[in-house]
This record gives C-alpha cells, sequence and structure tokens, in this order.
C-alpha cells in the first residue's frame, strides 16, 4: 500500500548542517552527521515526487527536506551497496546501477526494490558494470564502462534481453534530429577535432570484438543546452552543432560530467571543483572539492555530490559572495556608488574603495579619538562634495583619492555638505549641529528628538529623519526645521530617506514598512501585508525604476513608478536564494549589479531578472477514494515543473463529507 506524503515546509537554512561562504558562493552541506549513508558521493537525482536520492559506496540515501531514508542490501533489495549511476525510466521508475554489475529497479508505483531479471547475464557478459542507460519507447540500451565493442539491448515488447556487437567504439548516444530521429546514433570515441562523424547502430554479430580494459568512463554524459550537444571525452569537452563537431574547451584535470540548467549555463564537474559556462566566459566554484554530479532541484536549489565531502547546497551560483581578506570579520555599514568606483563603510570606522577593475583598495582608516570605532553609516553627494560620517570629505582626482576632515566639536554620525563653508553633522544625541569651515559650531533643536537620518534635497534644503518622525529645513532656513506630519501615530523611527524630483520621498521606517509620498502629499505604505519580507527597513537604493530595500530579513525589490503612485513588491531575496545573511545593513547598484552589506560579509546580486526565481507552490492529488465512512486524499506539495523536495512524509487528509 503506497504510503501517504506528510507536508513539510521548511527553509533551507534550518535543513543544513553547516553552512559556509566558498569560492564566492553561499554553500551548504549534509554529511554523515545528518543520515547520509557515506561522505563519498558519486551522483544526485531528483525523481518526480520530489525526493533527492544520493548514491555513495555504503547505500542510498533518499532525503525528504528533512531527513534520510538509507537502503542497502540488508534492509531492501537493492542488489548492491556500492551505486555509481542513476537513470529514470520513462515510467519514472528509477535504475541504479551497482559496482557489482547488477542493476536494481525502484519501483514507484510500490515503493520497493526489484531485480533487474536480466542482471545474471549482464554479468556474465559485461566486465564492468553498467555505466551508461539509454531508454527508447519499446526498448532499454545498456553500456557497460569499458566494454566498449558491444551494449545490451532490453526489448520490452517480448521481454527478451540480448548483446550487440558493431566494429567501433561506442561510448554516448547522439540524439539527431533528421528525419532518421527514431533511429539510435552514438558517438565513437576515436575523437579528433575534425572528425565529425556517428555511426548508425545496427546488429553486427561478426564485427570484431574488443575491448580496452581500462576501466575508465570514457564519455561522461551527453546533454542538449540551445540547439547544441555537449559531451565529454576525458579532459575535453566537445560540441555538436549542425552535425559537425569542435574542441570547446580542454581542462587540466578529467571531467567526471557535465549538466545544464536549460537556459544557458554549462556545467563541467571535476575532481577540481565546478567550471560554470556561460556564453564564452567560465566561472570557476567548488575549488579543491571532487564533484561527480549535480542536480538542480524543482525549486531551483543546485546539489552537488562529492567524493569526499558528501554533499553540497547552492542556492544560487548568480549571487556572488565577496571574500576579500581586507573585510574578513568586518560588516558593510554604508554602500555608496561614486562615479566609476563603488565606497564602502565599514563599522570598524574605516572607509575602502573597489576601482573598475574590482580590486579593492583602503581609503581611510580609523580618525576619531574613541576607544569603540563607530560605524560609517552616511555618505552624501552635494554642492558637489562628498561628505562622509564624522566630517569626511572625499576628493576624487586623475591621480586618486584625497581624505581630509573638516573642523567638528564632536563625533557625528551623519555629515551632509551645506554649501557656502557650512556643513551640518548629527551628534549622538538629540537635534543636529551647524558647522563652519573656519569657524565654530552651533546646536539646532529637533524637539528632543534623536536624528537617525538625512538627505538633501536638490541643494536646497534637507530632510531629517528621527526617532518619531521626519522633519524638513530649507538651507536658507537650516536653523528652523519643521516637521513634516506623515501619520496619526506619535512615534514613526526613520532610518533612511530617498529625495526624488525634490518634493518625492521614500521613506524606509523602522517597523512601519517603506512610505511613499508624491508631490500631491499623496502616501502609499508597502509592508509585509503587501509583500515585503518584513516592516524592518534598514536601508534602500533606487535605480532606475526599481528600489532595493534591506531588511532584517533578506533584500526586497520593489518597482517604483516616476509618480511614485501604486508601487509594489517584485521579489523578496533571502539566505534560501544565496544571499549571505538575511540582515542587511546596507545596500547600492554599482555596475549593474546590487551590493548588499550584511552582519556576515558582502553578497553580489545581478541586476537582472534573469536568475532562478523560487516557484510557489501547489496540492497535487496524488489519489482520493473511500475508506468505511471516511474519504482520503492524498496530496503531494508541489511547483510549476514538479514537486519539490522539501517535503517529511506527506499528508493524509481524513474528513467526512
Amino acid at each position: 500500500m503506497r504510503r501517504s506524503i506528510i507536508l513539510f515546509l521548511a527553509l533551507y537554512s534550518s535543513l543544513i548542517c553547516d553552512t559556509t561562504c566558498a569560492q564566492g558562493i553561499h554553500v551548504s552541506s549534509l554529511d554523515t552527521d545528518d543520515g547520509l549513508p557515506s561522505p563519498e558521493v558519486y551522483f544526485a537525482i531528483q525523481d518526480f515526487k520530489g525526493y533527492l536520492w544520493f548514491g555513495t559506496d555504503r547505500g542510498l540515501g533518499k532525503f525528504d527536506g528533512d531527513k534520510f531514508v538509507v537502503f542497502n542490501i540488508d534492509n531492501s533489495n537493492l542488489t548492491c551497496n556500492t551505486i555509481f549511476k542513476c537513470y529514470e525510466a520513462p515510467n519514472k521508475d528509477l535504475w541504479f546501477c551497482g559496482y557489482n554489475g547488477r542493476i536494481s529497479i525502484y519501483n514507484q508505483s510500490r515503493e520497493a526494490f526489484e531485480d533487474f531479471k536480466f542482471n545474471d547475464s549482464l554479468e556474465s557478459w559485461f566486465k564492468y558494470w553498467p555505466s551508461t542507460i539509454y531508454f527508447n519507447s519499446n526498448s532499454v540500451l545498456i553500456m557497460s564502462t569499458s566494454d566498449h565493442y558491444k551494449y545490451a539491448k532490453f526489448d520490452m515488447n517480448v521481454s527478451n534481453l540480448s548483446l550487440i556487437y558493431y566494429n567501433d567504439v561506442i561510448d554516448a548516444r547522439y540524439k539527431t534530429q533528421d528525419s532518421r530521429s527514431n533511429q539510435d546514433f552514438f558517438y565513437s570515441s576515436k575523437l579528433s577535432p575534425s572528425s565529425n562523424d556517428y555511426l548508425y547502430l545496427t546488429n553486427c554479430n561478426n564485427c570484431l570484438d574488443q575491448d580496452t580494459n581500462s576501466g575508465k568512463w570514457h564519455i561522461t554524459n551527453q546533454i542538449e543546452l540551445n540547439d547544441t550537444s555537449f559531451f565529454a571525452y576525458d579532459s575535453v569537452l566537445y560540441a555538436i552543432h549542425n552535425g559537425k563537431m569542435s574542441v570547446v574547451r580542454k581542462f587540466d584535470e578529467d571531467i567526471n560530467h557535465i549538466s545544464t540548467d536549460n537556459i544557458n549555463k554549462l556545467f563541467i564537474l571535476t575532481p577540481k571543483g565546478c567550471y560554470i559556462k556561460k556564453g564564452t566566459s567560465y566561472r570557476h566554484i567548488l575549488s579543491g572539492k571532487n564533484i561527480t554530479g549535480m542536480v538542480i532541484d524543482h525549486e531551483g536549489y543546485l546539489w552537488f555530490s562529492d567524493l569526499t565531502s558528501g554533499v553540497l547546497c547552492v542556492p544560487s551560483v548568480e549571487f556572488v559572495v565577496e571574500d576579500d581578506t581586507q573585510l574578513n570579520n568586518k560588516i558593510v555599514t554604508k554602500i555608496f556608488p561614486y562615479d566609476d568606483v563603488l565606497i564602502l563603510g565599514l563599522n570598524s570606522e574605516e572607509l575602502y574603495w573597489y576601482d573598475s577593475t574590482g580590486e579593492i583598495h583602503l581609503l581611510s582608516k580609523k580618525t576619531s579619538r574613541l576607544n569603540r570605532p563607530f560605524r560609517i553609516n552616511n555618505v552624501s553627494t552635494s554642492f558637489g562634495v562628498t561628505a562622509v560620517t564624522n566630517g569626511l570629505i572625499i576628493d576624487k582626482s586623475d591621480t586618486g583619492f584625497n581624505v581630509r576632515k573638516l573642523h567638528t566639536e564632536s563625533s557625528s554620525a551623519m555629515t551632509v555638505y551645506l554649501g557656502n563653508n557650512q556643513y551640518l553633522s548629527v551628534p549622538y544625541s538629540t537635534g543636529y549641529a551647524l558647522h563652519s569651515v573656519t569657524s565654530g559650531w552651533e546646536r539646532v533643536t529637533t524637539n528632543r528628538e534623536r536624528v537617525t537620518s538625512i538627505a538633501i534635497s536638490k541643494d536646497t534644503g534637507v530632510y531629517i529623519g528621527t526617532m518619531q518622525g521626519l522633519w524638513y529645513a530649507p538651507i536658507k532656513e537650516i536653523r528652523k526645521p519643521k516637521k513634516i506630519p506623515l501619520s496619526s501615530r506619535k512615534s514613526l523611527r526613520i532610518n533612511d530617506i530617498i529625495v526624488k524630483n525634490d518634493s518625492q520621498l521614500i521613506i524606509a521606517t523602522a517597523f512601519e514598512g517603506v512610505w511613499f509620498k508624491n508631490g500631491k502629499d499623496e502616501i502609499f505604505v508597502l509592508n509585509t501585508k503587501s509583500g515585503l519580507s518584513s516592516n524592518v527597513i534598514n536601508c534602500m537604493h533606487l535605480y532606475n525604476n526599481k528600489l532595493w530595500v534591506g531588511t532584517n530579513k533578506g533584500v526586497t525589490e520593489i518597482f517604483v513608478e516616476p509618480s511614485l503612485g501604486h508601487p509594489y513588491v517584485k521579489r523578496n531575496i533571502n539566505m534560501d536564494e544565496g544571499l549571505i545573511s538575511d540582515y542587511v545593513y546596507s545596500i547600492g547598484v554599482w555596475r549593474e549589479e546590487v551590493w548588499v552589506g550584511t552582519d556576515k560579509g558582502l553578497t553580489v546580486i545581478p541586476l537582472s531578472d534573469g536568475i532562478v526565481k523560487r516557484k510557489k507552490p501547489y496540492l497535487n492529488l496524488l489519489n482520493f477514494y473511500s475508506r468505511g465512512k471516511q474519504t482520503v486524499i492524498e496530496l503531494l506539495l508541489g511547483s510549476i515543473n514538479g514537486p519539490i523536495f522539501c517535503f517529511s512524509r506527506g499528508i493524509r487528509l481524513l474528513s467526512n463529507f
């Protein structure tokens, strides 16, 4: 009897035992402590129900997103504990290839293993284990690891297995698109860049039977990406396009496996990590890992099988984690695009900048006399002057940067230049201070409200956010700020302000989401009810018609009309998608990428919408039947492309109608 499926919703961060940041991506891992039968993993695959399967030298691990079920020869009909490969049949059954040369078939309807009925023949015909299985409409083709001149053909109509010989070395099938597409074409392992021949296989019982006896998997596997077929032979990646074969790239190490996201990326898995080919460029991730296989699950997460350390989960390879040693153990509290460079302010009272090549440089060290350095949380440009926390002024020339300190009587959290040798600074107390380059300073009160943010409006006025609300003062009357009523609430803490077209405001609040105030004094509010991941807004950055918002639960992308009317949430991004941490201190767009400063480091997100989006799940009806006076409904949590993997045992709804 089929076992029901218990609905289980969980975040990846709660499922994985160890979370690290390696080679610029967010990587989580599963190992024997989580129930994996062995750290030596040969492949990863997801079945149509959403379960993840991992083959090891100590049995099969079936993962439901919460825990493992381990199958071996002692507790199931599995024919071998060392499982190298898995192939999914058209009827969704799983065919597992064992090291002993036998095939185990997992019957999905019975949820049990069966012996392939001709295993004895395979053992006697092949010297090594079956490494490749192809499913045709009425037959199954089985190839061995090094028996390159023969293969087994299982005819499902008559339930017969035959051994077929041929006169050239064959490793992998080529799916042709011409009129003979119902026939089987195979690659020859006698490869050369000038060769573009493929073989049509026929019965050839009189052909010479030879074997190189090398024990190697000469051709890994064949995949289709767009209109090109790819496969690998030893350390060389080949492509077949329009019937012609060419060398794509020769690697320093042999290739274990190749895969694709079916969109635009090719993954080349090797004993030295994974190479991601996108267009003509390559990116190397998981360096030092012996990657044997991978699968992109129904939710878009990438799972890699490693030969020494178990299973690695990567939420996204699009998100890059900056791991420069100069930023280690430091929090980036301010991100500020400045001409063609990017300025970073740190919680250690330091300033850094990225140049156009991506190199990072120290701009300024700690300048205050405080025992504990305070964070850089403000960089602003007005009247052509860029001012930074604590009265620092940045000047850029052809030869580099110059940082100078303006006269100030106290340590200031924020600084804005007001022109005419005057600037405004915010001390760690209520109100703000006015400073002159040549003379002293004076205090301006905000009715005992502590200032939390400042923004200048077209060099004509200053908006001041406080712990209790919003103030405004024209520069000509900077000593007479007035409070702007936003709501009936007595307290509305403002963490960040963006001024657009002088009178249009975007306001980040501490607990009430994002507020949009247009020139007509209309106010639109986005909060968790509108799709925001959190109402706690720490920072914002407006780029074209997109507002990027940093919260305590990740990043939110918001579409903003020029009039600021009717904004809406486009997507939320958090650790599940590849963000290194959900607590965001700072955010900014530079060189068509979104830079996010968190409490655990920097993450860079592509600005385009081309990254994988998580699919909204739905409930798929598996079974519906009566049991006495009760009606039993078996449901499977699914997604647009199929069931997601993160469920436990399932759900059984029992109800009376």
